[in-house]
């Protein structure tokens, strides 16, 4: 997600040398950054089921900024970079990482939420004319699979185990900065 003014320079700088240097790049976009208008009664996104996780003490969306606060970079695209990075006359590709970064792996995750969740992505996609083929899990935590594929999703992005993670903990960071010499494929 694009955090504020500093990640907006940093994001303008790449898409600056993309395009000098013909390089295309998948970002992946949490959906309720493309949002115009968000659906809000007492609660913000009260179609959203909930809880989104069993057992949660505060609502997910609980710092969900009011309607008139579409400036908050965390929530909306108000830099707006995703126009920027759409009209590039190199092409790049629109990936989701969901529309609310819910974690679509966790044991105690409301699978309403979940179909409501990548509806909701998908939908936002097409209504900006954007493919819905690539997904980035949010925190790498995969489930849902055949509901991603059904919805249309072609690759995705999830954990990857790398040949030192069956190491004890204590060794697999210098074997991370190992692999970084070796040429070994990643998975």
């Amino acid at each position: 997600a694009f955090c504020g003014r500093l990640e907006a320079q940093i994001v303008r700088r790449l898409l600056k040398l993309f395009e000098e240097f013909g390089i295309s790049a998948t970002w992946a976009l949490v959906g309720h950054l493309l949002e115009q208008q968000c659906p809000q009664g007492e609660i913000p996104h009260p179609e959203y089921p909930r809880p989104v996780y069993s057992g949660e003490e505060v609502d997910w969306f609980f710092q969900h900024p009011d309607l008139e606060e579409k400036q908050d970079a965390l929530w909306f695209d108000a830099e707006h970079l995703i126009p920027a990075i759409i009209s590039s006359p190199v092409r790049h590709e629109i990936a989701s990482h969901s529309y609310a970064h819910i974690a679509f792996g966790a044991p105690n995750i409301n699978a309403e939420a979940v179909k409501h969740d990548i509806y909701k992505a998908q939908s936002l996609h097409a209504e900006r004319g954007l493919l819905f083929e690539t997904f980035v899990f949010p925190w790498n935590s995969e489930g849902f699979h055949a509901l991603l594929q059904e919805a249309g999703v072609k690759r995705y992005r999830g954990s990857s185990s790398r040949w030192h993670d069956r190491l004890p903990r204590v060794f697999q960071r210098a074997a991370r900065f190992l692999e970084y010499f070796l040429p070994i494929a990643p998975p």
